[in-house]
This record gives C-alpha cells, sequence and structure tokens, in this order.
C-alpha cells in the first residue's frame, strides 16, 4: 500500500478511536437526559462527516497521485522529445548551406581560417587567410577586406604570434601583439563603420602532438587569448570563445595537434552562426 494511503488509514482509524473513546465517556444509553443524548448524536454525526471527509481526502489523494504519475509521464516524454531535437539538429546542421547563410561575411586568419575553403564549407572568395598568417600579416590584408564592403568580418588570429611569441624581443611579446590586433580592429571599424565585426579567441593545441614548436603551448596560447578578449572590450567588438567547441570534443583535433577536422568546421560555422544571432 502507497505510504500515503497508510497515513490517511491510520488517521482515520485513529480519528474512530478518538470518536468511540468519547462516546464511551459521554454514554448513549437511555437513561441520560437531553443534553447528554444530544451530545451522542453530535459526536455520531461528527463521526459521519469524518468519514466522509476521509473519503473525500483519499480521493482526492488518488487523483493527485494519478496526476503526478502523469506529470512524470511528461516529463520523461518532454526528456525523449528534446533528445530527438538535439539528435536532428545536430543531424541537420550538416545540410545547411554556410555559403548563404554567410554570404555577406569576410573570414581572416590563418590556415586554421583557410581550411573553411579546403573543407569546401565556404567559398575561397570570403576567406582571407594564409598559412603562417600573423597578426601583423591581417594588417596587410586590410585593404583587400575593406575592398569588400562585407557586413561582417570573422577574424582568428595568435596561433602564429605564438609560435614566435619571444619576451626579449618586443615585436613578438603578448604587449605587441595586444597593440597590433587594437590597431587592426580600430582601422576596421573606422573603414567599415557599419560591419560587425567578430573577433574569436586563439585555439588550443593537443601539446603531447608537437614536437618541433616548443614556444606553442596551451600555457602560452592562454596568454593570447587573455590579450584577444581585453583587446575586443577596449575596441568594443564581439568576442566569440571558439575554443569552446575544442573544450567538449577533442577527438576534433587532425593528428598533428593544431589543425582540425571536417567536423569541426561544420561545428565551427553552426556555432558561429548561433554566435551572431
Amino acid at each position: 500500500m502507497d505510504e500515503n494511503k497508510i497515513i490517511i488509514k491510520n488517521w482515520r482509524v485513529m480519528t474512530i478511536c478518538i470518536l468511540t473513546s468519547t462516546i464511551l465517556l459521554t454514554g448513549c444509553g437511555e437513561g441520560r437526559n437531553k443534553s447528554t443524548k444530544e451530545g451522542c448524536e453530535g459526536i455520531q454525526l461528527l463521526a459521519k462527516l469524518e468519514e466522509g471527509s476521509i473519503g473525500e481526502l483519499e480521493k482526492k489523494l488518488e487523483e493527485h497521485l494519478g496526476e503526478s504519475t502523469s506529470a512524470e509521464d511528461e516529463v520523461a516524454k518532454d526528456k525523449d522529445e528534446a533528445g530527438a531535437a538535439n539528435e536532428a539538429e545536430d543531424m541537420d546542421i550538416y545540410s545547411k548551406d554556410y555559403n548563404r547563410i554567410f554570404e555577406d561575411t569576410i573570414f581572416m586568419g590563418d590556415s586554421i581560417t583557410e581550411g573553411l575553403y579546403y573543407m569546401n564549407v565556404i567559398d575561397k572568395s570570403k576567406v582571407i587567410a594564409s598559412m603562417g598568417a600573423s597578426i601583423l600579416k591581417a594588417k596587410e590584408e586590410l585593404t583587400t577586406v575593406v575592398s569588400l564592403v562585407p557586413k561582417k568580418v570573422v577574424l582568428l588570429y595568435g596561433m602564429n604570434d605564438v609560435i614566435l611569441f619571444n619576451e626579449s624581443n618586443e615585436w613578438t611579446t603578448v604587449d605587441s601583439f595586444k597593440a597590433n590586433y587594437k590597431e587592426l580592429l580600430q582601422t576596421l571599424k573606422n573603414q567599415l563603420p557599419y560591419a560587425e565585426i567578430y573577433v574569436q579567441s586563439p585555439l588550443s593545441v593537443d601539446e603531447a602532438r608537437i614536437k618541433d614548436n616548443p614556444r606553442l603551448t596551451n600555457e602560452n596560447i592562454d596568454r593570447f587569448r587573455a590579450a584577444v578578449e581585453e583587446v575586443c572590450s577596449e575596441v568594443n567588438v564581439n568576442y566569440v570563445n571558439a575554443n569552446s567547441i575544442l573544450e567538449k570534443d577533442e577527438s576534433l583535433r587532425a593528428d598533428d595537434g593544431i589543425h582540425l577536422n571536417y567536423d569541426f568546421y561544420i561545428q565551427w560555422l553552426s556555432f558561429l552562426e548561433k554566435s551572431m544571432k
């Protein structure tokens, strides 16, 4: 028997016992006076009312238990539907036309951004990127980007700046990187005043797979990532933590521990689409 029903049954027994004891103490025989007799009749009526109330309470309890079960079923159904929706969304991101979605967007960056057209997910005409590009190289590409008059510009730099990183060389320090990035973004804002600018955080690497770049560590990347976020705040442009994609799924990396596979690019574009809304 359900615990709540046991409580109700026990209450009924207790109530009847109290009523019975009262009746026995008061008495309901023929020899009692009128007031005592009326008292007995009142107790008997109370007992009937109590019985009715308990019956109603039991009925309501059963209804409540039924509603609770229905509510639990609805929650389970909602979870199943949410899971199916997420699975459908995951499949849907592979069928989207990202060239149409980003038709007024220019992507700037290094070899990671260059992979957008190597993976055949974005037309080459929308990608201003090259292998080994640093923030200094990006400044040289500004004329080309401005001439295309994009409505949105998406940037991803920092990886090669970390490779060049050297505190003893003023041109390769974090402060130098930050100053050049700030100048780049200010120029973009001035020459494309109506364009929306999205700056992405440098991506982390799998250090265990990297053998010939001792400076390319996640500790150093974190320093440059912090600098990028500071610049975005100072220049007032959109900062996007693209590295959160890799934090969720390390299998998206290529064998070299630096570059990414096709699935990353699809998830990346889907992530950017949501970030831009």
